[in-house]
């Protein structure tokens, strides 16, 4: 089965993207736009382990989008994340994606398209 890409804004989402995806599912759980500020990566960190705990069967994918942001990509590789968005200039995603690579983790251009959009 492939991933389908969700937004989610809370815990009440991601359990229900999660649910939907069935035990042996998996799911690419991805944030609003510019969380990365607004919500902060310690917080969609806490949410994707939580997810984890509770679904352990699921396949998961975590995606903060830190917008134009490089300090909020820098604040989710400390918080563990592994995937994010970068919306900012390409020679900035390019020094970022090579301290991203450095712990396993990657930086996006942009968020995966969703179905239906």
């Amino acid at each position: 089965m492939s991933a389908q890409s969700i937004i989610v804004h809370g815990w009440e989402d991601a359990a229900a993207a999660l649910e939907a995806a069935g035990p042996a599912g998996a799911a690419t759980l991805v944030s609003a736009r510019d969380a990365g500020g607004y919500a902060g990566a310690a917080w969609f960190a806490a949410l994707a382990a939580r997810a984890r705990r509770e679904f352990p069967t699921v396949a998961q994918s975590w995606i903060l989008d830190c917008g134009d942001a490089p300090g909020h990509v820098l604040a989710a590789l400390r918080a563990g994340l592994r995937a994010v968005v970068f919306s900012g200039d390409a020679a900035t995603r390019a020094r970022l994606a090579d301290v991203a690579a450095a712990v396993g983790a990657v930086v996006l251009a942009g968020a995966p398209a969703r179905p239906g959009a």
